[in-house]
């Protein structure tokens, strides 16, 4: 089969399908990433969880390329260079100590307190459609309340989210040079913005998360100001975009499962594990973030060769017949279900246990606010965002 690009239209339209036909012929497979850049992209489970804890890959660019590192990113905007010193981009020891200054907050304990809060806002949200008889589900409830929660937690002010949507949706494309040469004054208003937040905290501390990780040390090291912004920065961009994804496309699935759907109506106590096979059965994202191989790692009869970007596809992972009974079948009453949506290893979602509250809690006021919600297209007529890594909707059309 040829080589999918994973920043396509064409790859998004079906890519389960695509990666189901990866996992049975090719399941180490050298395909695009954008049209300029190639990746090796694993798609059997017990290969990605493996990859996910494999020494041999690492997440710093700079850790399997050396100094070629600074030349593989010439064509990077400068703007955009600040990043490379985010949590998801370090390798050990530096992850551990980043990774310490916020999973705190993170704590199954301390978001379950934010329970009333999110609930809140899930029904002011939906307050504000009533008497509509048709609305973009994405656009007006799935993407505005992670975005209000994850903002309220780091200490974003309400008057500065629109500004902060904006910039957050002209930062997430896909990453070509021309495409980060577009987003560059956004990502440099958000860095501008993030940078005069923290200078604000410091003189004046709140009770949230940016006051807690400017004064926070750990083992006697804070995060220096590029440390600072790139957190923020993760934790913002991050903090919601995979938490819209897992509330639209859990829609979308129980919609279009209506038995399924019933059977959660009918036994709402369910919604836990429902919650794990909505994130199995068609998760936020496609593949984990960007790994690089230190060396040469033969698997399958493939070498991928050190220095290479290795791309462990989660969403194939998570359909795998290896690993799954049915795995093509949603079923909401699955038990274990080990999948990797969130990842594995040191890498593994930090923000898990937010993203599955707002997710339980987004699906159940649907369910009891809106009993007759239907899909107002087609499923063929839905679009899906052509970047690589996410598995997100453009827009779910919906009436009640």
């Amino acid at each position: 089969m040829k080589p999918p690009n994973f920043s396509s239209a064409a790859f998004h339209r079906d890519a389960h399908a695509v990666l189901a036909q990866l996992r049975r012929e090719a399941p180490v497979c050298k395909a695009k990433l954008t049209r300029w850049q190639s990746v090796y992209v694993v798609t059997r489970y017990a290969d990605v969880d493996a990859l996910l804890r494999d020494e041999r890959l690492v997440k710093n660019p700079r850790n399997a390329l050396g100094d070629d590192a600074k030349r593989e990113a010439v064509w990077m905007p400068k703007v955009f260079r600040a990043l490379l010193k985010s949590m998801i981009l370090s390798d050990e020891p530096d992850h551990r100590r980043l990774r310490g200054l916020v999973q705190r907050a993170f704590t199954p304990r301390r978001v379950e307190a934010l329970a009333p809060r999110v609930q809140a806002l899930a029904d002011e949200l939906l307050d504000a459609l009533a008497g509509a008889r048709e609305f973009d589900l994405v656009a007006r409830f799935a993407e505005p309340l992670p975005v209000r929660v994850i903002a309220e937690l780091i200490g974003v002010p309400p008057e500065d989210l629109p500004r902060f949507q904006a910039w957050t949706r002209a930062i997430v494309r896909a990453p070509t040079p021309f495409n980060m040469l577009r987003a560059a004054p956004a990502m440099r208003g958000f860095l501008r913005y993030i940078a005069g937040l923290a200078q604000a905290r410091r003189q004046e501390p709140r009770d949230d998360l940016i006051t807690g990780l400017v004064q926070a040390e750990a083992e006697g090291e804070r995060l220096d100001e590029e440390e600072l912004v790139a957190m923020v920065f993760l934790l913002l961009l991050a903090g919601h975009e995979t938490t819209v994804s897992l509330i639209a496309n859990g829609t979308l699935a129980l919609l279009r499962h209506p038995d399924q759907l019933a059977l959660l109506r009918a036994r709402p106590e369910l919604m836990p594990t429902a919650i794990e096979e909505l994130l199995r059965y068609d998760g936020p994202t496609v593949t984990s973030e960007l790994y690089y191989a230190r060396e040469p790692i033969q698997l399958h009869g493939v070498e991928i060769p050190a220095r290479a970007i290795v791309l462990p596809a989660v969403l194939a992972a998570n359909r795998d017949p290896a690993a799954f009974e049915r795995p093509d079948a949603l079923l909401l009453t699955r038990a274990p279900n080990k999948h990797l949506a969130f990842g594995k290893g040191i890498h593994y979602c930090v923000g898990a246990p937010l993203a599955r509250l707002e997710g339980r809690i987004a699906l159940e006021t649907l369910l009891r606010r809106l009993p007759s919600l239907r899909l107002a297209v087609p499923p063929d007529a839905l679009r899906r965002a052509p970047v690589p890594i996410v598995n997100k909707l453009r827009a779910l059309p919906v009436a009640v």
